[in-house]
């Protein structure tokens, strides 16, 4: 864990941020007492959805087509059993 001052934070904080952008926690002190730490982000994986329309028509080869049929298609049932 790397330590920075709170003079460091306002005089050289680019320092101090490219610590952070490494992965490193860093504890700030004031007059030789720490008065907080600062922690780099939880960096989130972005997110893949699967392709539903094409597993819908793998599940359901005769209801589904590809496009926008399938609205149709599911529009044209509801009121067909009316």
């Amino acid at each position: 864990m790397k330590t920075a001052t709170v003079r460091d934070l306002r005089v050289t904080f680019p320092k101090v941020e490219k610590w952070l952008n490494a992965g490193e926690s860093i504890q700030i002190t004031k007059r030789n007492r720490v008065v907080g730490v600062l922690v780099p982000p939880i960096r989130k994986k972005k997110l893949i959805l699967p392709d539903f329309e094409e597993r819908m028509s793998e599940i359901f080869p005769s209801k589904f087509c590809a496009g926008d049929n399938i609205v149709r298609e599911l529009i044209a049932e509801r009121d067909s059993e009316k």
